[in-house]
């Protein structure tokens, strides 16, 4: 089952999950006034501290150009045209976004309480960890240091470029380390939804073994297809075929409040990759147009349109994964109702999962606009 790990304690921090995880998880414990304290303020503070921050890089924004003589800023304007226009822009996008999820959770959060309530209580049916968990794990130490290096970086370079300036220092440098902070929460998307593929798995293994594909090797019954997914048999649900269909029903059920609750939230954070995809690529046009570009800006950019487009198709592959492996599963509840005589020997009303926002459906067709080729696309990668 799942459990209120490090992973989410971090995300908690950087302001994602505005709920008491400790109460999630011990309902009945009892917790002093300096606990309750500090959950409120793990709630509350780091939403409220990083909109602060979008808050005051705005403000200080216009209080700088506000300084300068209209002149001044007309000569800006014209000597750098487009470019000067397009990184205003990128700033403020970063600063929007992480803003509008932070303050939107904050304000849902009796709705995020109850949805991971029920997705802690969902987890809990199953037995072992989770497959997926390690390489996701290793994933995102890898991009929480990268984001890390980067802010670093870009604090040293702007710093050797303007020397003692702190203000421009900050308008410059805050926009682009909170874009970096922001995109991880796409790691929270794919930490749902491996769990959700979790269950999905050990489903679709149980009614497998509950339509007898067996294969009986000297006294053991092997199950096939059961190595490539989990390590022993004991991982696997132990249930009857109704109660599989019941489970299913539940994920089901799980994935469409998921979709509802973040749906405004996946879309904002996918537009915000996008844009920066978008802006990196025309900053990369635009050094290259110079007569002594800078090498080190060219390469970072192209890491950036890398990093966050694998971002985007990290999400989508997991939306896509779900699918795939749902109508899977129908097919072989359907044969075991029919079986078994289910549902009066008739055909379940059961319906592939899809993670659905208002906008769109999250799968690969967000990158690769041609469905057909989806399932090859998992395969590959």
């Amino acid at each position: 089952m799942a459990h209120a790990t490090l992973f989410l304690y971090l995300l908690q921090f950087l302001g994602y999950i505005p709920i008491s995880l400790k109460k999630l998880e011990n309902p009945s414990q009892k917790h002093g006034k300096i606990s309750k304290l500090l959950s409120l303020s793990c709630q509350y503070l780091p939403a409220l501290a990083y909109s602060f921050i979008s808050f005051t890089v705005v403000i200080t924004f216009f209080y700088r150009h506000a300084s300068y003589p209209q002149c001044e800023i007309l000569a800006l304007l014209k000597s750098r045209g487009t470019f000067y226009f397009v990184l205003i822009f990128k700033a403020f996008s970063h600063l929007y976004c992480s803003s509008f999820v932070k303050l939107d959770m904050l304000v849902q959060r009796r709705k995020l309480a109850r949805f991971w309530e029920n997705f802690f209580n969902l987890t809990s049916q199953i037995s072992g960890g989770n497959r997926y968990y390690k390489r996701f794990i290793i994933e995102f130490c890898l991009f929480f240091g990268i984001i890390g290096y980067w802010s670093l970086e870009m604090y040293y370079f702007v710093y050797s470029k303007i020397g003692n300036d702190y203000q421009y220092l900050f308008l410059m440098v805050t926009p682009v380390v909170v874009g970096y902070y922001h995109s991880t929460f796409a790691f929270l998307q794919v930490y749902v939804m491996i769990w959700y593929l979790e269950i999905l798995k050990q489903i679709h293994i149980s009614a497998r073994r509950n339509l007898g594909r067996q294969k009986i090797v000297g006294n053991r019954i092997s199950t096939p297809n059961l190595h490539p997914y989990f390590d022993n048999e004991e991982t696997l649900i132990e249930a009857s075929s109704k109660n599989l269909i019941d489970l299913y029903a539940q994920v089901d059920v799980q994935i469409k409040d998921f979709g509802k609750l973040f749906g405004s939230w996946i879309t904002v954070d996918i537009g915000h990759s996008g844009l920066r995809i978008i802006f990196s690529g025309y900053f990369i046009a635009s050094l290259l147009g110079k007569d002594e570009p800078r090498l080190m800006q060219v390469v970072q950019n192209f890491l950036t349109v890398m990093v966050y487009f694998y971002l985007v198709v990290m999400v989508a592959k997991r939306g896509s994964e779900l699918g795939a492996k749902s109508d899977e599963i129908v097919t072989d509840l359907d044969a075991l109702a029919r079986r078994e005589g289910l549902n009066g020997g008739g055909e379940l009303k059961l319906r592939g999962i899809r993670v659905k926002t208002k906008f769109m459906t999250v799968d690969l067709g967000i990158v690769i606009p041609v469905r057909d080729v989806h399932k090859e696309v998992i395969e590959i990668m």
